[in-house]
């Protein structure tokens, strides 16, 4: 086997174990949630409320997930990154046929494009609509630095917390989970919020108010980083500008489900956090006994916040 081909063998291994393997374990998680909470129902437990139940927050993340990896993938493939047999293959066997009603609001550009009879047909779909990369070989390694930078986001328990209650949960239950009231009444357990911002969470945990803060503070680390990556490309005389942006913009549609501002309700519950967030600046200082006579600036760190968002949304169809 010629060394382009192993290399791309490689590629794909990894794909499978950073990227496929943790979206169907979300969904499987989902699954058996689902069949824990009807278990009960059959031993004459109430039912629990429409919008706290288990499928709406760990059901709907799941099968997003999977079809993340399902874009994630065909990208790969249509770049020459992926050996393309070997992911076809996968593609095929891998993705079944699903209803995509749920999945509208979540992937708009994706799903125009993309959302063709070939797909109903499970079949490897074109990628209409976009124009090539001037010279692909060239975005192999950004294009591994993004997956692996969205992959590693994407598998932090934290990130899945979070994601489920800034896209999946009612507008009751956020407004039951973000009360000002019950956020000034109690206390944050420091415990408990170290544990979920160092990452020690081990699977997707019921959201609240530490793991929520944790997530909307690696929210923001998250956007920084990506926009460094690409502020990076952008200034490497080897690589076309032209690429790096339709790289960019690429990987954003694929992405951008899990902080999807354009969308109206994530931005307005991430803000929501924003006031929340100086309890915890000031709670994180105090961990770390901090000596400091002032309060946080919240005007400016929500001014730096806004400014973050706009770029991470820019260039999306």
């Amino acid at each position: 086997m010629e060394k382009k081909a192993k290399l791309q063998l490689l590629n794909l291994g990894g794909f499978i174990q950073s990227v496929w393997l943790p979206a169907k374990h979300a969904l499987d998680y989902a699954n058996k949630r689902y069949a824990e909470a009807q278990e009960n129902l059959s031993l004459g437990e109430p039912r629990p409320p429409v919008d706290i139940d288990s499928w709406e927050r760990f059901g709907f993340y799941g099968q997003s997930a999977v079809w993340e990896a399902y874009f994630w993938l065909h990208f790969g493939i249509d770049l020459g990154y992926f050996l393309r047999r070997e992911g076809e293959d996968l593609l095929r066997q891998a993705f079944p046929v699903s209803p995509i009603s749920p999945f509208t609001p979540l992937y708009p550009a994706l799903l125009q494009t993309l959302m063709t009879d070939e797909l109903r047909r499970n079949e490897f779909f074109p990628s209409a609509g976009y124009e090539g990369f001037r010279d692909a070989a060239a975005i192999h390694i950004p294009f591994q630095a993004a997956l692996m930078m969205e992959a590693s986001y994407a598998r932090s328990p934290v990130t899945q917390s979070f994601t489920m209650a800034m896209t999946f949960i009612s507008e009751p239950s956020w407004e039951k989970l973000i009360g000002r009231e019950e956020w000034m009444k109690d206390d944050l357990s420091t415990e408990r919020f170290d544990r979920a911002l160092t990452g020690q969470l081990t699977e997707a945990a019921e959201p609240n108010k530490e793991n929520l803060l944790a997530g909307f503070f690696r929210a923001i680390e998250h956007m920084a980083n990506f926009r460094a990556l690409f502020d990076t490309l952008r200034t490497t005389q080897k690589l076309e500008y032209a690429d790096v942006k339709l790289l960019e913009r690429r990987v954003k549609e694929i992405c951008l489900w899990r902080l999807n501002f354009a969308a109206g309700t994530a931005k307005k519950r991430f803000f929501d956090l924003l006031d929340s967030a100086a309890l915890a600046i000031s709670l994180e200082r105090d961990r770390q006994q901090l000596v400091s006579s002032s309060k946080p600036n919240v005007p400016a760190f929500g001014q730096a916040v806004h400014k973050i968002i706009n770029e991470w949304t820019s260039g999306i169809v």
